[in-house]
């Protein structure tokens, strides 16, 4: 009796996808709060747009208590801003300045505000994985053309 012998291999092929933001839109480049402000609102400019970096709070105002809040990783990336702007410029001191990054792990936005403003994108030197797209803002200070109404 002959026998024979079959060898079988098996290959299994995984992926993986990281995921930065929801994809949708880019943040425009000036940007002001669209509710609960009794007066006429400050507009804010982006300073920092980008992937995998924090603002450093230490870079900013160190005795200042940052203002934090989450929303969900559904958003895209405008809606993410636009509800950080809000949050940001009606809290009690009316931050001067926001990031506003994706958290992967987590999948969802969290957004910072800070009492200072900064200038340039210096501040957003924390290197973090956790983090996919990321948008600092920054109060403009000074008189600028933009794409607002007319405050009344």
């Amino acid at each position: 009796m002959d026998t024979a012998t079959v060898s079988t291999t098996t290959t299994v092929t995984s992926t993986s996808t990281t995921t930065t933001a929801p994809q949708g839109c880019v943040p425009p480049q000036h940007i002001q709060a669209s509710y609960g402000v009794s007066v006429c609102p400050i507009p804010y400019n982006k300073k920092f747009q980008g992937t995998g970096l924090r603002e450093n709070p230490s870079n900013i105002d160190a005795s200042s208590v940052p203002d934090t809040m989450y929303f969900p990783g559904t958003y895209d990336a405008c809606q993410a801003v636009q509800a950080c702007m809000d949050f940001i410029y009606n809290v009690p001191n009316n931050d001067f300045s926001f990031d506003v990054h994706y958290l992967i792990g987590t999948q969802r936005w969290e957004c910072i505000g800070y009492f200072t403003g900064f200038d340039q994108g210096e501040a957003f030197n924390v290197v973090d994985s956790n983090v996919g797209a990321v948008y600092g803002y920054s109060y403009i200070s000074q008189p600028v053309t933009l794409p607002f109404p007319a405050c009344k």
